[in-house]
């Protein structure tokens, strides 16, 4: 089972046909930054980002995330060029998982989220001992919807309205 500290001294690149997943890295902040101001990702954000300042913070708290053991994160590369296609990461806590992810415009529609999706949730379940990983997206999000299905998270829960998840909601489901 996954333990705080666990993944700390990993150095983790997956590799996925034309997509690398790598531990995010200062210089990823305009990327960060470009991500955040586009209006799909900021809409469906829980942690704005509005300027370098808080792009650096954002990669900041994802390689802390890595030394602490409470995140695996990852930007989502193009394998040949290196180009930010978008992002998926795990937040962990006692043998499970949470999942979150965007991808930037130019990679919308190309399979790239749910590409990315599937290739962390096989290596999280299986490297960090996870018993299960949720996704959660509101039902006027389809297009994580569909991303969350093609990246093998069936839909488990319709979610009421929560203090925590304020709007209605999907709850996908991934167990080891």
């Amino acid at each position: 089972m996954h333990r705080p500290g666990m993944i700390k001294s990993m150095t983790v690149r997956l590799v996925t046909g034309p997509l690398t997943l790598r531990p995010w890295t200062a210089s990823d902040a305009p990327a960060v930054l470009a991500a955040y101001t586009d209006p799909s990702v900021a809409a469906w954000s829980t942690e704005p980002v509005t300027d370098p300042a808080h792009a650096e913070a954002w990669i900041h708290a994802r390689v802390n995330g890595w030394a602490d053991g409470s995140r695996a994160s990852f930007a989502v590369t193009d394998t040949e060029s290196g180009q930010i296609l978008g992002q998926v990461g795990l937040r962990l806590a006692d043998g499970e998982a949470e999942v979150g992810y965007w991808t930037l415009p130019a990679a919308r529609g190309r399979g790239v989220a749910s590409t990315a999706l599937d290739a962390l949730a096989g290596w999280a379940l299986d490297a960090l001992d996870l018993t299960r990983i949720t996704l959660i997206h509101s039902v006027d999000n389809p297009a994580s919807c569909r991303v969350a299905e093609r990246g093998g998270f069936p839909l488990a829960l319709q979610l009421e309205p929560t203090e925590r998840w304020p709007a209605p909601g999907h709850l996908h489901v991934r167990k080891a």
